[in-house]
């Protein structure tokens, strides 16, 4: 049976087709080949961009470089989400977030952002008032980021201390985290050392990483918070402490369980 002419030209169609796209389908098969992969739908596959150390000829910078970094101009005004006066908004609930997270950005109080007023100058006391609210988020950062080297009361007994890792946890009920006199027990000290870590003076050895990427300032404060509250714990007793009946039967109603690891809860 004899193709019809339009049939025949479809099919020579389609031959002259796969011919064309077989030597492109052939790098298609998973061979390894160094040559860039062929790009039939690139998208935005490849864009134009600077690297933070690379070099660029767009510009040059006043001490003759061309790196691609540059210091923001005098009076930049920095691009944000929403526009508002923080003085002007203050008091409205919708800008608290918006509020909060500019003095975040800007981090203009030093006492509070370092916890220090100046070089190695360490707040004595936590720059915040310390609610509830506070201490229950710095339980919960603690046990997240603390509690393995520090244990759930402070002392020290963390999983880490006991499988005789070195340097061993800092026993956070120790006098000198406490005793005010003391540099160790300032809050700026304690927050510094828990955002920036510590080192030996002597040798320059990491005695305590720093947990800056993962606690912010805002939770670093509370953490300190925390801490004194299992310091003032330690010698307090549930049974004496000047509580009214309503109070006391509140506390031991929500009273949360001690770990099994570590005996009473604090």
């Amino acid at each position: 049976m004899t193709a019809s002419p339009p049939l025949r030209t479809g099919l020579l169609l389609v031959a002259l087709g796969a011919a064309v796209l077989a030597p492109a389908l052939g790098g298609c098969r998973g061979d390894r080949t160094d040559a860039r992969p062929r790009q039939f739908f690139p998208d935005m596959d490849d864009q134009p961009k600077w690297n933070p150390q690379s070099e660029t000829e767009f510009f040059v910078h006043q001490d003759g470089t061309r790196r691609t970094q540059r210091t923001p101009d005098a009076n930049t005004v920095a691009f944000a989400r929403r526009s508002f006066n923080p003085e002007q908004h203050a008091s409205d609930a919708w800008a608290k977030d918006y509020t909060l997270e500019r003095a975040s950005f800007l981090a203009e109080d030093d006492a509070y952002y370092t916890g220090q007023t100046a070089p190695d100058s360490f707040v004595a006391v936590i720059p915040a008032t310390v609610t509830r609210e506070m201490i229950e988020l710095g339980r919960q950062s603690f046990e997240i980021n603390c509690v393995a080297c520090h244990g759930y009361k402070g002392d020290g007994q963390g999983t880490v201390a006991k499988l005789g890792y070195s340097p061993v946890p800092a026993n956070l009920l120790d006098p000198k985290f406490s005793d005010p006199s003391q540099r160790s027990a300032k809050d700026g000290h304690m927050f510094s050392v828990i955002r920036d870590g510590l080192w030996n003076d002597n040798t320059g050895a990491n005695r305590m990483p720093a947990y800056g990427h993962n606690v912010s300032p805002d939770e670093a404060w509370a953490v300190v918070a925390y801490i004194r509250v299992l310091q003032a714990a330690q010698n307090a007793s549930f049974e004496s402490a000047n509580l009214s009946d309503a109070v006391r039967s509140e506390l031991l109603r929500t009273r949360p369980a001690a770990p099994a690891s570590e005996g009473g809860a604090p």
